[in-house]
């Protein structure tokens, strides 16, 4: 497995790392910007406006996604979110371990996360709310087992584990 290309680098690639055109074309580096915070208001908008969604991935007798009856995984939730912004689509969409690198910037330490951000606590994604619950921990909008809710993203909470890593959407200046 690779984690760039989606999984597939022979009949895909990502040469600069950062994002791509609404037709799916790579854009160049110097011409690729952080979504502003009000767009990424509206990815949380989108991502609250989407609903239940049915967590599949894994399930036997599910479709792996399903885009129109709001099935899929952690990151088909986020991408949908994403796409109801009216970001450019992704495709394909990265898992959880290839955010960085396909149209979206891992935050540094000057960074501050902000509504619209996507959270990645071991191999689970939400969309964060640009709020903090009372112990500090980042705050975000998800799907799982229990459909779209709210939930605190840290190693050790809600039964998450593994590295928490946060990402900004990258697209076209």
């Amino acid at each position: 497995m690779y984690g760039f290309a989606g999984g597939d680098p022979v009949n895909f690639s990502d040469p600069f790392g950062l994002c791509k055109n609404a037709k799916g074309e790579e854009v160049p580096a110097g011409k690729c910007r952080d979504v502003t915070a009000e767009e990424g208001k509206k990815v949380y908008d989108a991502a609250v406006d989407e609903g239940a969604w049915t967590y599949t991935q894994g399930r036997k007798g599910e479709p792996a996604k399903d885009f129109c009856a709001n099935k899929g995984d952690c990151t088909d939730f986020v991408e949908a979110a994403m796409r109801g912004a009216g970001l450019p689509e992704l495709s394909p969409r990265p898992a959880t371990a290839e955010y960085p690198g396909t149209s979206y910037r891992a935050l540094g330490s000057a960074d501050t996360p902000r509504a619209g951000d996507v959270i990645i606590v071991g191999g689970h994604a939400g969309v964060l709310t640009g709020s903090k619950h009372a112990d500090g921990t980042l705050m975000a909008i998800q799907n799982g087992n229990s459909g779209v809710k709210s939930m605190r993203f840290k190693p050790g909470v809600n039964g998450l584990s593994g590295t928490q890593t946060i990402h900004r959407r990258q697209v076209p200046q």
